[in-house]
């Protein structure tokens, strides 16, 4: 009988024939949790995954984030090896939520009084945290529950909860939340075989390039809600570029292969926008 370890070897070796300029790519990807010099002296992806892993990124119980970045590179065959894998072997929707619900319990239980007044304090320009609604918040479970009602907090989304321990200086809960992510790789979707996510970076460049304050309009013609626009605000305060940029994420995110060229183009026009419409249908050379 095949076990769990053989299995998920048999999954990584399947990445082993991505060469050429998919596996510059790949490691292009990848510039974010491993440092260029070392990125520089990898020659193959076995090399690469051998390092994701030391890092904690991927292992038996986690293959999302190499999902993720099959996908990105469009190799779908890889991608659905790994979603098979996943399905049979890694963490289930059951055990994620078990697991948040345990994070939530232990950053519950280790707070003092006088942190959770900070904590909702910090969450006063939050959707649904009035005065009065906060008044009656007696625990951090109380807070959890109305950042979960305002869209800024579930078991994909986490990044609301790590700045607010970050905010009062509980590092230790920080860990804990960065633990979590890194398991379950906070906001990625399940890879399903027939529905390819389009590459629309180029295109969000050039929004992210031209918008400018108007990014709150055009987010709210893309369907986010207010909840979402005022995350975006308080995790990026002073970069319109990033909050634009978020936006973008979260919509394409959201509708998975709905989320294409053409509505982003359309929706621009729909907004007045046509200079960066034209510009991304190569009208108006930028």
């Amino acid at each position: 009988m095949t076990s769990k370890s053989s299995a998920y070897t048999k999954a990584l070796q399947s990445l082993g024939g991505i060469s050429g300029s998919d596996f510059g790519s790949w490691k292009n990807l990848c510039r974010d949790d491993i440092r260029r010099t070392t990125l520089e002296s990898i020659r193959n992806p076995l090399e690469l995954i051998e390092e994701l892993e030391q890092k904690n990124i991927v292992g038996e119980d986690n293959v999302r984030p190499l999902i993720k970045m099959m996908k990105a590179l469009g190799r779908l065959s890889e991608a659905e090896i790994l979603a098979d894998y996943e399905k049979k072997w890694a963490l289930t929707e059951s055990n994620q939520q078990s697991e948040y619900d345990r994070l939530l319990l232990r950053i519950n239980d280790a707070l003092e009084d006088s942190e959770l007044d900070n904590i909702k304090f910090l969450c006063r320009n939050y959707t649904g945290f009035t005065k009065d609604k906060r008044g009656k918040m007696t625990s951090c479970r109380d807070v959890f529950t109305g950042l979960e009602q305002a869209l800024l907090l579930d078991k994909n989304e986490t990044s609301t909860l790590k700045d607010l321990m970050k905010q009062i200086n509980r590092l230790d809960l920080c860990r804990h939340v960065d633990k979590y992510e890194q398991k379950y790789n906070s906001k990625s979707e399940p890879f399903s075989s027939g529905q390819q996510v389009s590459d629309l970076s180029d295109e969000f460049d050039i929004i992210v390039r031209h918008i400018g304050k108007n990014w709150r309009q055009y987010a709210r013609r893309l369907k986010l809600v207010e909840a979402d626009i005022d995350h975006i605000m308080v995790k990026h305060p002073y970069d319109l570029m990033e909050q634009s940029r978020e936006s973008l994420k979260i919509w394409q995110q959201r509708n998975s292969s709905n989320a294409t060229r053409e509505v982003l183009i359309s929706t621009l026009r729909k907004c007045e926008f046509n200079y960066i419409a034209d510009v991304m249908e190569g009208k108006i050379v930028d």
